[in-house]
């Protein structure tokens, strides 16, 4: 299939991803995260995986279902001589980014984050909670989208983010770098080269602290996701794990939103930033305001009434 044509745009302060279809070319999306497309675009519904085996799609669709894919990816394709279009948006306000999985090459995101990748590359699910516990205990997800080669050539996906997306490349080996990532702000990493027989996620990754555990839990930095090269192995000096992180946090929002929640229910009302905007007092108010002017209402008519 011809290539297809993406463009990251920014639409009145939002991130966008634009794919051109021209003759003959496809892609597969994650379903949910379309805004709009050409109607002469065709749609098919498919499951990915490593084989046409019913449990080996049944067990993938599952898997990514769980790691906050559809468990149905899309494969959009242009049967028309003409070019088409189709808009993709994140699910939260962030950024959106496009990456090249090389084969032999495992990639890990975090849940929700996949937007789009071409048709060779292989969508899953990762479940592994025991291989996950340490990013769990630093804040991060326990399960993750994992994005790999489906044969000898090499790929491209399109991630989105919550918020900024930047991109690290720390180096490995004797001069090894540290780099500590707050809860939630991990996007994704490469995960595994097997080609080399390393896996940067296994060997790689742990818990740690900024500045000791005991300092850390008065700063909040006692447990974040750490990443260096512990043995300072000189056969690593060659080596950059690489690694992307967004510049917001999923869980500030949710606690923000459960925050607003407990207030109403507790006074009654809704306060941001600590001025109730609705409820409680102003609640009170408002309902007064509102019978005063339905009995002025009522005096008016029937004054019309008698006149």
């Amino acid at each position: 299939m011809n290539k297809v044509i993406d463009d990251i745009d920014v639409v009145n302060g939002y991130n966008i991803l634009i794919l051109t279809f021209p003759k003959d070319s496809g892609i597969i999306i994650e379903p949910t995260m379309m805004i709009h497309m050409n109607g002469n675009l065709n749609v098919e519904g498919i499951v990915l995986s490593q084989d046409d085996k019913f449990f080996s799609k049944l067990a993938a669709g599952l898997r990514r279902k769980l790691t906050g894919s559809s468990f149905y990816n899309s494969l959009i394709t242009n049967r028309t001589n003409e070019n088409l279009k189709i808009t993709l948006g994140p699910h939260l306000t962030g950024g959106i980014t496009k990456l090249e999985i090389l084969p032999n090459e495992v990639w890990k995101f975090k849940p929700g984050s996949f937007m789009a990748c071409t048709s060779n590359l292989l969508v899953s699910g990762n479940l592994n909670i025991f291989s996950n516990f340490k990013a769990a205990i630093s804040g991060q997800s326990s399960i993750y989208t994992e994005i790999s080669s489906n044969n000898d050539e090499a790929g491209t996906v399109w991630v989105s983010s919550y918020g900024g997306i930047e991109k690290h490349e720390i180096q490995m080996g004797d001069k090894s770098e540290k780099l500590y990532i707050n809860d939630g702000c991990f996007l994704g990493m490469l995960s595994e080269n097997k080609k080399e027989n390393i896996k940067y996620w296994d060997h790689f990754v742990s818990v740690g602290s900024a500045n000791g555990f005991l300092k850390g839990l008065f700063t909040d930095t006692a447990l974040l996701l750490k990443i260096e090269d512990k043995k300072l192995l000189s056969e690593n000096n060659n080596r950059k794990c690489k690694v992307y992180t967004q510049s917001l946090n999923k869980g500030n929002l949710e606690n923000y939103i459960r925050r607003i929640g407990q207030e109403k229910n507790n006074k009654g009302g809704v306060e941001i930033g600590g001025v109730e905007i609705f409820g409680g007092e102003n609640k009170e108010k408002y309902e007064k305001y509102e019978e005063k002017y339905n009995k002025l209402i009522k005096i008016n008519i029937k004054d019309e009434e008698n006149n």
